[in-house]
């Protein structure tokens, strides 16, 4: 399945023997108002995702404006499932494919803590992040869950995609599902790739302390229903990162599924002008 027509999709080996999997839409004719390497947009997975089943209805609104990159890591070894060797997966993946250019670094859940990391470490290669239901350290709250999915996954897995579908959305969009719809969602999320090593992964996550390290236009998108990354833990974000913006869409954690397209205005709108709201600016939901 091509996730955007005309996309290149293929594979990339990474130097600790890792291997990326990516699609590519190939640069755009139009010119970007974000400068040099500025068009292109790179899209990070979070836990138990694809550049696929993560970004199937965003990746072809980006590439419509802009040249979009979606990588999905590797993480079938254990010693592949590091917040050190994700970076490392997606430093070398982006210079592969687009040289030194700087480009537009989205991330999603484990994918923003993933893309600030980088941000962080490797400022050259960020002009512009987003980070949408991102976390700076896991918390007490995070830790319950994660001790649930935990026990869930080793005694009653059977019942584990309820409770990731129950995690995942909110419940104005669980209530607009009718029952069969309700169960194919928990369906397809029972079937998603094993995420027990990201899961453990997720119970470590500390870079509260490279927040200050990141210097590009970024903004933050929490999402208001979220029981797997609460906008408390993006307002921490929004508060650490000195050159951000704060936006807030009403969706559960899986807002790349639940309101692609309010996520596709908010990252177009921010990339048309990032430099238009000053630092500390909360944006309005408002698109007049």
């Amino acid at each position: 399945m091509s996730i955007y027509p005309g996309t290149t999709e293929g594979v990339l080996e990474v130097s600790d023997g890792s291997v990326v999997q990516y699609f590519d839409s190939e640069p755009r004719p139009t010119s970007s108002p974000l400068g040099k390497g500025g068009e292109t947009v790179v899209l990070i997975h979070g836990t138990g995702g694809t550049a696929l089943t993560s970004y199937w209805a965003v990746f072809p609104m980006l590439a419509t404006k802009y040249r979009t990159i979606a990588l999905t890591f590797d993480t079938s070894k254990p010693e592949f499932v590091s917040l050190d060797a994700f970076v490392k997966q997606a430093r070398e993946s982006i210079e592969s494919r687009c040289g030194t250019a700087p480009v537009v670094l989205v991330g999603h859940s484990l994918g923003a803590v993933v893309a600030m990391k980088l941000a962080a470490e490797h400022p050259e290669m960020v002009e512009t992040l987003v980070t949408v239901a991102g976390w700076a350290r896991t918390d007490s709250h995070q830790l319950l869950r994660n001790n649930l999915w935990r026990r869930l996954y080793e005694t009653n897995p059977g019942l584990l995609g309820e409770f990731m579908t129950f995690c995942s959305y909110s419940r104005n969009y669980l209530n607009s599902l009718t029952e069969d719809g309700l169960s194919a969602l928990t369906e397809k999320i029972s079937g998603s790739r094993d995420r027990s090593d990201e899961m453990q992964l997720n119970r470590s996550v500390d870079i509260s302390g490279q927040l200050a390290d990141i210097e590009c236009p970024t903004l933050v998108v929490a999402c208001g229903h979220d029981h797997m990354s609460s906008p408390q833990q993006s307002q921490l974000l929004f508060g650490g990162i000195k050159n951000s913006c704060y936006f807030e869409i009403p969706s559960g954690h899986s807002v790349i599924h639940e309101r692609p397209s309010e996520l596709f205005i908010a990252i177009r709108d921010f990339l048309r002008a990032p430099y238009k709201y000053p630092a500390g600016t909360v944006i309005s939901r408002s698109h007049a």
